[in-house]
């Protein structure tokens, strides 16, 4: 593949600026952009920022030829919709998850990427973050044995951002994927077994989930999805040599190593940091990895296809009390 120079933009909200900005950090040209207003603040801030983009309407035909990367950050419904088109048209395209709103639609991307060689990033950005890494480290010489995942899904947020229909089918337009996807990534492809969907008792016609897998590394994997405290919220792992690994938020890590006294707090060796930043600076990393064609760690269409199978095992489970 001939390198990348060019970034077109399609999409200018929060998600679509970041890429913008990542873009430009590490030298790609911010070519065009498409928004659904010329005349919307958000263009116009856009247009201010970067200039020399010019603006091209989103079903204008030359847009896939504007730039050598299309990067898609439209709410999920108009992704659902227009990317089988650019997947078609494009040479590479980073698409802000999910990559579709359903797993036929997932397959037939990936049908018409396999066609005409159309390679597809989908922007689950966490992969990237410095904590992740370095669980991921520890990991590749200390095998994990058990490991807690803990999602919690923000209602209020989702909905202001991507509307209220998202609610009814939060497990695809919300923050649960990024979650399911990094214990994907982490501990390999689950199978689903003793899913309990029950409905929520803090959050109106809202579905809490837990289930329990097997990684393909033989890991044991606990999952709960509620939206509760979202303090809560993270990964904690015990690694075969009984180390204690957790990221809790995703910014934070910590690692607990047994000492002689195992169990108490003097024999515990603890190593702790913070990287606030991680999520703008993802959005660095990711694009740096694109374009130097190291992609084999970020998410793929086969993650997208893996990890809404996923979805569906748990929405075929809970479909009773989804329609109550």
């Amino acid at each position: 593949m001939s390198k990348l120079e060019t970034v077109a933009i399609v999409g200018v909200g929060r998600a679509g600026l970041q890429h913008a900005r990542a873009a430009s950090a590490i030298g790609l040209r911010v070519t065009a952009f498409s928004s659904l207003s010329e005349s919307s603040q958000r263009a116009q801030a856009f247009s201010q920022e970067f200039p020399l983009a010019r603006r091209v309407d989103l079903s204008d035909g030359s847009l896939s030829e504007s730039a050598d990367l299309l990067v898609l950050a439209l709410p999920p419904e108009v992704t659902h919709d227009v990317v089988l088109r650019l997947a078609q048209d494009s040479r590479q395209l980073l698409v802000e998850k999910p990559l579709a709103l359903s797993t036929s639609r997932v397959k037939a991307i990936a049908k018409v990427a396999e066609g005409n060689g159309c390679k597809v990033t989908v922007g689950y950005n966490r992969r990237v973050y410095p904590a992740v890494r370095r669980l991921r480290e520890v990991l590749a010489s200390d095998p994990p044995r058990t490991a807690e995942v803990t999602v919690v899904e923000d209602i209020d947020f989702m909905m202001r951002t991507k509307g209220a229909s998202s609610k009814a089918a939060y497990l695809r337009h919300g923050a649960s994927t990024h979650m399911l996807d990094l214990s994907n990534f982490l501990f390999g492809l689950q199978n689903l077994t003793n899913v309990r969907p029950t409905l929520s008792n803090i959050e109106d016609g809202f579905v809490d989930y837990t289930f329990s897998s097997v990684g393909a590394t033989g890991v044991h994997v606990q999952v709960s999805i509620d939206a509760g405290d979202r303090s809560r919220r993270g990964i904690r792992v015990v690694t075969s040599s009984g180390r204690v690994l957790a990221l809790a938020p995703l910014e934070h890590f910590r690692m607990e190593t047994p000492g002689d006294s195992m169990g108490s707090a003097e024999g515990l060796d603890r190593l702790e940091f913070d990287y606030p930043i991680s999520f703008v600076e993802s959005f660095t990393t990711q694009m740096q990895l694109i374009m130097e064609d190291r992609t084999e760690d970020l998410h793929g269409i086969d993650d997208s296809l893996k990890l809404s199978e996923i979805v569906d095992g748990l929405e075929l489970a809970s479909e009773e009390l989804r329609h109550e």
